[in-house]
């Protein structure tokens, strides 16, 4: 009995991640998601993410990243690397970064994406919601 209770409730938070990541866009007007690299922007992409995407590690530092991202003027960022503590420590440095030029940083969504993934810990793992997303589109069809 309490087994089925949390598969259920894991369901619930997983399509509550899609929903928010689906909806980026229309939520976050002018967000911009900041992933490590393209195997992550691609999970993000096949979840339905269709708010712009920038990639970290494409051979800049932070600080060239981050003065190439102002340029792009965003109304804020989603800094969405990964949750282990390699990750956190380069969100950290990427927000500090962001918030140096006044861009404004979405933490409070990161926290709550990151509530809404459970025991996943890096966003190449978001790959295992995607089975949700599936059997959503077959129920729609």
């Amino acid at each position: 009995m309490r087994s089925s209770r949390i598969r259920k409730r894991l369901r619930e938070e997983e399509e509550s991640l899609l929903r928010l990541l689906r909806g980026l866009h229309v939520s976050y007007p002018g967000l911009v998601v900041v992933v490590e690299g393209r195997r992550d922007e691609e999970v993000l992409r096949d979840l339905g993410v269709e708010a712009p995407i920038r990639r970290m590690h494409s051979g800049r530092s932070i600080h060239e990243f981050v003065d190439e991202l102002a340029q792009e003027q965003p109304a804020a960022v989603l800094v969405l690397v990964d949750f282990d503590s390699e990750g956190r420590s380069l969100a950290k440095r990427i927000e500090s970064a962001l918030q140096q030029k006044r861009i404004q940083v979405e933490k409070r969504l990161r926290l709550q994406i990151r509530s809404l993934m459970g025991n996943l810990r890096c966003i190449e793992e978001l790959v295992a919601v995607l089975h949700i997303a599936d059997r959503q589109q077959r129920r729609y069809e």
